[in-house]
């Protein structure tokens, strides 16, 4: 485990020493920059058995090999299988083509400026989690790549489109940052930046927490929320609820997005564009307390983490907001989420039932270093629960 922490550690600070050199330099920028993605990707691309789905994934491959008119999902990783064993691969190379997407997207959709704490906020919050769940990562990344271009660039329709679409073939649940869209063209920036407003949402979001038994019951019965995939765990262990403690983290994780909201009229001034972030801040909080309350919806969660770089980076950047405001905000944001980080690495154990199973790292160097439990997500799942019912 020492080792393994070495190594996560290393990837986090050794991404952001070159990015920094990246930035202070110019003659060897982009070399710098490529040295900083090799970072992320190698060790993504060479894992064995990291990752709660890492066999399921294996046969699915194997599935798709043998017989690939049985498999019924998205039409885009079937594609990307098919051309992998059309090409005499193993399906180790699922995970090396995979981690590619996944991370040539995010880079894609780095900032000009400050690419650290943008860069800092994705491997704290989300690297360990596309070790897991490698088609919600590769939406992830698109979904990051087409916010990013509408925030940070020119907003490219067409090519919104085709990254929109590629997605939506990797998995429906792409489907659901729609509703950022919908809600910023559906309530005017004037009535976002009104306090009142604000806090009649945070009522609104308590109030749909308190009754979230019969929230989920009406989410799921929507032929919306059938059809992007999620039919199939209605009844199944996906709709227990989870085990709260003391609420603290899921408070602490709020936080950042609170304070967004709050200086809501000094972001959208200082930038329209600013109420996407505001929206996506508050969709992030109702997600949060949703994944909070049943194992389900922490999926649709991670649907949405992708606005934490970007909610966070808005924020540092907006010149209408007090410098000592902006750095007592980025402070909190560094030490919560290389808490966070190093705290996931050793609860995301191979030895946990029911965890994401990252550490201790193996790779397929050492695979007779594995530790790993053979039974899958699923069945730890029910163990799980029948365990904490008695």
């Amino acid at each position: 485990m020492i080792l393994t922490y070495i190594l996560y550690n290393t990837i986090l600070f050794s991404n952001i020493a070159f990015l920094f050199l990246a930035e202070k330099t110019k003659h060897y920028k982009y070399i710098f920059l490529f040295l900083s993605f090799l970072i992320i990707f190698f060790p993504a691309a060479i894992r064995y058995n990291i990752g709660a789905d890492y066999f399921s994934y294996v046969n699915i491959f194997n599935e798709i090999k043998s017989s690939p008119e049985g498999y019924h999902k998205e039409l885009g990783f079937l594609w990307i299988n098919q051309l992998l064993i059309y090409l005499n691969l193993g399906p180790q190379s699922l995970f090396v083509f995979t981690s590619f997407i996944i991370y040539i997207f995010t880079y894609l959709s780095f900032p000009q400026k400050n690419k650290l704490l943008f860069s800092f906020i994705f491997i704290t919050t989300f690297y360990l989690v596309s070790f897991n769940l490698v088609r919600t990562a590769i939406v992830y990344s698109i979904s990051l790549a087409i916010f990013s271009n509408i925030y940070f660039k020119k907003n490219n329709l067409i090519l919104n489109t085709l990254l929109f679409i590629f997605g939506f073939l990797i998995h429906k649940s792409i489907l659901l940052i729609l509703a950022i869209p919908i809600i910023s063209f559906l309530i005017p920036s004037k009535l976002l930046k009104n306090r009142l407003f604000i806090i009649a949402t945070y009522i609104l979001v308590l109030i749909l927490f308190y009754n979230r038994n019969e929230m989920i019951s009406i989410l799921m019965s929507f032929d919306f929320i059938k059809n992007i995939g999620y039919s199939r765990y209605i009844n199944s262990v996906y709709l227990s609820q989870t085990k709260i403690n003391s609420g603290i983290g899921i408070i602490l994780s709020i936080i950042p997005f609170i304070w967004i909201t709050i200086f809501s009229r000094h972001l959208i001034t200082f930038n329209n564009k600013n109420k996407y972030i505001v929206i996506s801040s508050l969709i992030y909080i109702f997600a949060i307390m949703c994944s909070s309350s049943f194992v389900l919806l922490s999926r649709i969660e991670r649907t949405f983490i992708f606005i934490i770089p970007i909610s966070i980076y808005a924020f540092y950047s907006c010149g209408n907001i007090r410098k000592i405001v902006r750095l007592s905000f980025t402070i909190y944001i560094i030490i919560w989420y290389l808490l966070l980080f190093e705290t996931n690495i050793n609860i995301f154990r191979s030895d946990v039932c029911a965890g994401s199973r990252v550490s201790p790292y193996v790779s397929i160097f050492n695979k007779e270093d594995d530790k790993s439990l053979k039974i899958i997500h699923s069945e730890c799942l029910k163990n799980e629960i029948k365990k904490n019912a008695h």
